[in-house]
């Protein structure tokens, strides 16, 4: 986008930039469209000017008694870490106005089993460097033949697991050796 001329009120209003379009595929995608919170009046609850919903700071609770609000439709734009922080204040004030202490560290799904090895195998510490294959200097002093070769697309592929993974091998502890001879006094 960019900001195009001057409308009626004076304002330049942001307008898509021609040929600036493009794709982008990804895993998950979260949404965050600047619009306007649109609490209608029979909710009952108290909002500010801007139409954002008026709640405790430290409790989040509303205007109207058993509702708690938090996220952008209280505080404006925000960063989603923000909203989930509010999301647990809110969370921890609904247990307490329940009847509870107010944890909510109660885990409802089973923790993962810690793992006994970094990367995706048992042996990823080690694997070893792929060897690039070279022509024979004998044959290099004849001609200006290509001296090293490429790798082909599986040992490339099991070359970059191995490179992109390299800052484990400063949390990966060192292979166990066998114990040493004890010499006998």
């Amino acid at each position: 986008m960019e900001l195009g001329k001057k409308d009626a009120s004076g304002r330049r209003r942001p307008v898509p930039i021609k040929g600036s379009e493009f794709f982008l595929v990804v895993d998950n995608l979260i949404m965050a469209v600047g619009q306007r919170p649109a609490v209608p009046d029979t909710f009952g609850i108290a909002t500010d000017k801007r139409g954002r919903i008026q709640a405790d700071a430290e409790t989040l609770s509303c205007s109207r008694k058993g509702v708690f609000a938090g996220g952008d439709v209280v505080s404006g734009p925000a960063s989603v870490i923000e909203a989930i922080q509010a999301g647990r204040i809110a969370a921890c004030s609904i247990d307490k106005y329940l009847g509870g202490k107010g944890e909510i560290s109660q885990e409802l799904i089973p923790g993962e089993e810690e793992k006994t090895c970094l990367g995706r195998d048992e042996q990823f510490a080690y694997r070893k460097r792929a060897v690039i294959k070279t022509l024979p200097a004998g044959k290099r002093l004849k001609d200006f033949s290509l001296v090293e070769y490429n790798f082909d697309e599986k040992t490339a592929t099991a070359e970059a697991e191995r490179c992109l993974r390299c800052q484990l091998r400063l949390k990966i502890t060192k292979a166990p050796f066998p114990p040493e001879k004890q010499t006998e006094k």
